[in-house]
């Protein structure tokens, strides 16, 4: 760009040193140079599009896979896209035409039992999950209900839902979670992804995690973290300002690495 822009600054010094009108060449050249930036977008006023444009897929479980069930979005524009869920709790669905960031919700059926979750996408394509770590991410971003901003489609709650809100939520239940992520065998030195990461509902890796404590969301839209091997409890609270760092008081002490092979 900067090299055609000198070439255009060139030929007007000439232009104005020899003091004679432009050449047919010069004409053409300008004319075409403008043809070229419009088309590139080039031209004032242009501005990039914030909606997704392609599909996203993931899975839906707490522990065992939500299943018989569907996927619903709704994005920071109010349109809406629904999707179904396999048994093993995966699906995709097509995100074209909402405008990140999206409010996601899974209904179906785990463990004999009906299962919401909820989760969000602020970046196109790629994987995203739905789990009781992405329904806890959700919730203090927000700083509301995830199921009442969903059922009320209110997109003024679903624009809280930024990268750095959910990036603040995320870190500080990772880090409620080491206890968690040591007891199923995996590294508490790296951090992992509820959100994005490949997730398989095979009672190892992160799925193992989701096994051996319990996620509630609290009145007041806190996140009690329950050892299941012992009750201990962590709990988060809601940050002070809207998008803020969440607290977390409490010890959810050792979990035991119980086996989980008939936990649902």
């Amino acid at each position: 760009f900067f090299g055609w822009a000198h070439a255009i600054n060139h030929l007007n010094v000439v232009k104005e040193d020899k003091m004679h009108k432009p050449s047919l060449r010069s004409v053409i050249f300008s004319a075409c140079l403008v043809a070229l930036l419009q088309g590139c977008g080039g031209g004032s006023g242009g501005s990039a599009s914030s909606s997704a444009s392609t599909s996203v897929s993931g899975v839906a479980a707490v522990g065992s896979p939500i299943s018989s069930g569907t996927i619903k979005l709704i994005g920071a524009n109010g349109v809406t896209a629904t999707g179904s869920i396999a048994e093993s709790g995966a699906y995709s669905v097509d995100t074209n035409g909402l405008t990140m960031p999206i409010l996601v919700r899974v209904d179906g059926v785990s463990g004999g039992e009906t299962a919401v979750q909820y989760s969000v996408i602020n970046e196109a394509g790629g994987t995203i999950n739905a789990n009781p770590v992405t329904t806890a991410i959700v919730t203090l971003a927000m700083g509301e209900d995830p199921g009442t901003v969903f059922e009320a489609a209110d997109t003024s709650k679903i624009r809280l839902l930024t990268i750095t809100a959910t990036g603040n939520a995320t870190a500080v239940l990772y880090t409620t979670l080491n206890a968690s992520r040591a007891a199923a065998g995996m590294s508490t030195s790296t951090d992992v992804n509820f959100l994005n990461a490949p997730f398989v509902a095979n009672k190892s890796g992160l799925d193992r995690v989701l096994d051996l404590v319990k996620l509630r969301v609290e009145p007041g839209n806190t996140i009690s973290i329950v050892n299941k091997t012992n009750d201990a409890v962590v709990t988060v609270a809601q940050p002070t300002s809207v998008g803020g760092t969440p607290s977390a008081s409490g010890s959810i002490g050792v979990i035991q690495s119980i086996d989980t092979s008939g936990i649902d």
